[in-house]
């Protein structure tokens, strides 16, 4: 683990200034759980610890970023009902202990009909990672939509995608935002079939064209420009 770090962020230093260090270490159903994977079993608990110590010794001027799914608002329904909780805690406790996590990524993979979040939720749950000191960033926004579509769905896939990006927008603890792809062509919903049943989670179609809805996020930037919010 140490190699892999060391080798990849020496190749890169002083030309990547943001690195996600661990990705989806925090377990979904249970509090405090971490998730199953090869660093935990051969490492052990503080492999967490250890990959964002190693990497501030590597680079000590990067912007080093715990991402992680399921954990994007408050009372969540996706990934079970404690995973925003488990992983603002976990975070809270990397802190505790000085480990250098600069930022968090929310990843926001959202499904129609199933996730319901508003602004204040999603608000509340970026600005008690801004008190903790830490930068939040939504790292892999997406909305799919569960087969077949209808213009229905295609309504509350834009109210999602416009919630999200304005209350990034317009939140003082939120630092940027990423989509997780830009058409349906390529996305790891359709073309890799992440999950058999849904569809269409980008911001353009298949056939490369803007969805309907994509002109008023783009009106949304401007606005947000000329209102003197922050650069994103």
């Amino acid at each position: 683990m140490n190699d892999h770090i060391e080798t990849v962020m020496r190749h890169y230093r002083d030309r990547i200034s943001q690195w996600i260090v661990v990705n989806e270490a925090v377990g979904n159903y249970l509090p405090g759980q971490m998730e199953d994977n090869i660093w935990l079993k051969t490492v052990g608990k503080d492999y967490v610890d250890l990959a964002f110590q190693k990497a501030r010794q590597v680079d000590p001027n990067a912007e080093l970023i715990l991402n992680d799914y399921g954990a994007e608002y408050l009372g969540q329904r996706s990934c079970g009902p404690f995973k925003a909780n488990s992983f603002y805690e976990f975070v809270k406790q990397l802190r505790q202990r000085s480990v250098p996590v600069d930022a968090v990524g929310l990843q926001f993979h959202l499904v129609v009909g199933l996730d319901n979040p508003n602004a204040e939720r999603i608000e509340k749950n970026f600005a008690r990672f801004h008190a903790l000191g830490v930068k939040v960033y939504v790292t892999e926004l997406d909305v799919r939509i569960p087969a077949p579509v209808t213009e229905q769905k295609l309504a509350e896939q834009a109210r999602l995608y416009s919630l999200v990006m304005n209350t990034a927008l317009r939140s003082p603890s939120c630092a940027g935002l990423t989509v997780w792809g830009y058409t349906d062509k390529y996305s790891w919903i359709d073309t890799f079939n992440a999950f058999p049943g849904y569809v269409n989670a980008c911001l353009f179609a298949a056939d490369l064209r803007p969805k309907s809805f994509f002109p008023s996020l783009l009106r949304d930037l401007e606005s947000t420009s000329r209102d003197g919010g922050k650069e994103k």
